[in-house]
């Protein structure tokens, strides 16, 4: 997963567990910092916010819709 740091530096960790939601503030260990991005491990703690609410209400209520690109899928050629 992503996210900014406190001085917004572009900030990649380990979200494997799916401890944090999008929105939530989280408190990582950094491992490696580069000139453009941090790399951290696994969240250590994770403070729900109301963002992080917002985004699963936002998901649960929209279900699993998917972007159509206007490519017809193998089932509707076969169709024709």
């Amino acid at each position: 997963m992503n996210g900014r740091s406190r001085d917004f530096r572009l900030t990649h960790f380990d979200n494997t567990a799916n401890l944090a939601r999008p929105g939530d503030l989280v408190t990582v260990t950094v491992t490696e910092g580069f000139a453009n991005h941090i790399v951290a491990g696994a969240p250590t703690a994770v403070k729900k916010t109301r963002g992080g609410d917002a985004h699963t209400a936002w998901v649960s209520e929209q279900g699993d819709k998917k972007i159509l690109l206007g490519i017809p899928t193998l089932a509707a050629l076969k169709s024709l």
